[in-house]
C-alpha cells in the first residue's frame, strides 16, 4: 500500500486520498464472489509461476507443417488438411475435441500403415485423439 501511495506523486496526484475496498460491492456489503473470484485467480497465477502445468485449448493451440516429414515417411500422400475440431455428440450433448487428419493419398494404406500413420501423427502433434480420413482419386 505504501509503495503504491508513494507513486501518487509521479502521476501528479498530490494531495489524493487513495482508498482501497477489495471485497465489497457498491452497496458496502461483502461480496463473496468477488472474493472467490480474487483467490482463484491468486491460485492461478502461482500455480502459473511453480511450473504446474495449465490447460491449454486444443482449438487455439497451432499445429505445425508437417509437409516434409509426411513427404518423407508417407510418399503415398498427395496432400492433406489437419485441424483441431469439436465433435458434438448428439446421444449425450458433450462435446469432444479431437484432431482431424484428412488425407488424399493415390492408394489407401493397408490397415497396417493406417495404424503407423495414426501413432506416429499423435506423437508428432502430442494429441491423445486423432481422427485420420484416407480418400483417393
Amino acid at each position: 500500500m505504501d509503495s503504491i501511495k508513494g507513486n501518487l506523486k509521479k502521476y501528479k496526484l498530490d494531495g489524493t486520498t487513495l482508498k482501497v475496498r477489495q471485497g465489497l460491492n457498491a452497496r458496502q456489503e461483502i461480496d463473496f464472489s468477488q472474493i472467490k473470484a480474487s483467490i482463484m485467480e491468486d491460485v492461478f497465477k502461482k500455480g502459473n509461476q511453480s511450473g504446474t502445468p495449465v490447460k491449454v485449448d486444443k482449438l487455439s493451440r497451432p499445429l505445425p507443417d508437417i509437409s516434409s516429414e509426411l513427404i518423407a515417411l508417407f510418399p503415398e500422400i498427395k496432400s492433406y488438411s489437419l485441424s483441431n475440431t469439436v465433435i458434438n455428440r448428439l446421444d449425450s450433448q458433450s462435446k469432444d475435441t479431437l484432431t482431424l487428419f484428412n488425407v488424399e493419398v493415390s492408394r489407401v494404406p493397408s490397415p497396417a500403415s493406417q495404424v503407423k500413420i495414426r501413432s506416429w501423427l499423435k506423437s508428432r502433434l502430442k494429441v491423445d485423439s486423432l481422427r485420420a480420413i484416407y480418400s483417393s482419386n
